[in-house]
């Protein structure tokens, strides 16, 4: 289970706004760049102040448990 105790504004504003969210830029599964669909098109998600609890929810987003 995640704690959301410490999420941070930016994994909490894309849980609430139902952004889409994916890994792109590797040929592995469970790896490469965090990206989100806003506005009708794809961006990274910038990793400053992205943390393990941040990484744990797009996981779980992503449905890696």
């Amino acid at each position: 289970m995640i704690d959301f105790t410490y999420i941070t504004m930016t994994m909490l504003t894309l849980l609430l706004s139902g952004e889409h969210i994916r890994l792109a830029g590797s040929c592995r599964d469970r790896e490469g760049r965090l990206e989100v669909y806003h506005d009708g098109r794809w961006g990274t998600v910038c990793d400053d102040e992205f943390d393990d609890v941040d990484a744990s929810v797009a996981c779980f987003q992503l449905g890696f448990g």
